[in-house]
């Protein structure tokens, strides 16, 4: 797990790590409290003491469970920044349509949904999650919170411009069969 946790080193921004960089240490001390319990519980068994034994063997299983538990918490962080680094990609595609998408609205003249300041955001997140990218090594969970949290915020504010642009085209299209009916009366 040292090799594991020190590749992650290597591959991935100390920041996207700082949850588990103490894990290995922190196992390697459980581990040893273990190994503590169980040469108690052997020396409790030696002199009779089988009860106290049983106490010591079950503080070493617990040990060794914590152990497993920060090992693992090593192994999904790996297999997280992995994900992220396969996710931003989409999500960067996604956050790329909606601010075409909005731009359009915006040189339609709908921009009453505040649009304008989500795009500036969006904007500012590509260029945010370029740069937690390029930095050696990279933080792609970073960078995929950074556009997740843009994207989101966008796509709120296309909801409700989306809606003020439907209500539009239904309020033009009542006065239009209104000015008809008036027309034919």
């Amino acid at each position: 797990e040292e090799q594991r946790l020190a590749d992650l080193h290597r591959r991935f921004a100390p920041g996207a790590l700082a949850p588990v960089s103490g894990n290995v240490t922190e196992a390697s001390a459980r581990l040893a409290a273990a190994d503590h319990e169980l040469d108690e519980g052997r020396e409790q068994v030696r002199t009779g003491a089988t009860g106290d034994a049983v106490g010591s063997l079950r503080a070493a299983e617990d040990a060794v469970a914590q152990a497993r538990t920060l090992l693992d918490a090593v192994a999904k962080v790996g297999a997280d920044l992995e994900g992220a680094r396969q996710r931003i990609d989409e999500v960067r595609a996604e956050t790329e349509a909606d601010l075409a998408e909005a731009r359009a609205l915006v040189a339609g003249g709908t921009d009453r949904a505040g649009l304008q300041p989500q795009i500036a955001r969006a904007e500012s997140a590509l260029d945010a999650a370029d740069q937690a990218l390029s930095e050696t090594p990279p933080d792609p969970l970073a960078a995929l919170r950074i556009l997740e949290e843009a994207d989101i915020a966008l796509e709120q504010a296309l909801s409700v411009a989306r809606d003020a642009q439907t209500r539009a085209r239904k309020a033009a299209a009542s006065l239009e069969r209104a000015v008809l009916s008036a027309r034919s009366t």
